[in-house]
């Protein structure tokens, strides 16, 4: 895919997920979400919890390890790492159907690492 895949688009993508629940999700300019749960739900605690608790990868390292999990309905795929309250959505238009989980992996980890640096949030949302 050329472009990246909208704010709109990645955000209709986790309404659809996350639907049902009693969460607070951030969504960060490259894909990465946060989900508060918690009092403080406010965008600075989830630039914290991105970038002090869990923080950049180390490949080899847990920062570094992630689990690729597909979406149902062809939507695309939840990137997580060892924090429990972040992912990167990866949707089904920025890989190719069939492509292996481990390059998926990678592509949301790089935008993890982006997510780290800039700390742009997008879109809050509470359901």
């Amino acid at each position: 895919m050329d472009e990246p895949p909208t704010t709109e688009a990645r955000v209709a993508a986790l309404l659809h997920v996350l639907r049902g629940t009693d969460k607070t999700f951030v969504l960060f300019a490259a894909g990465t979400v946060v989900v508060l749960t918690g009092p403080d739900r406010s965008d600075a605690r989830a630039r914290q919890v991105l970038q002090k608790e869990l923080g950049l990868a180390t490949p080899g390292g847990p920062k570094g390890d992630f689990n690729v999990t597909t979406l149902q309905s062809d939507l695309g795929w939840v990137v997580s790492y060892d924090h429990a309250d972040v992912f990167t959505l990866i949707l089904a238009d920025e890989m190719g159907a069939g492509s292996p989980s481990h390059l998926i992996g990678l592509l949301a980890r790089g935008r993890r690492d982006e997510d780290v640096e800039d700390a742009i949030v997008v879109h809050r949302e509470t359901l």
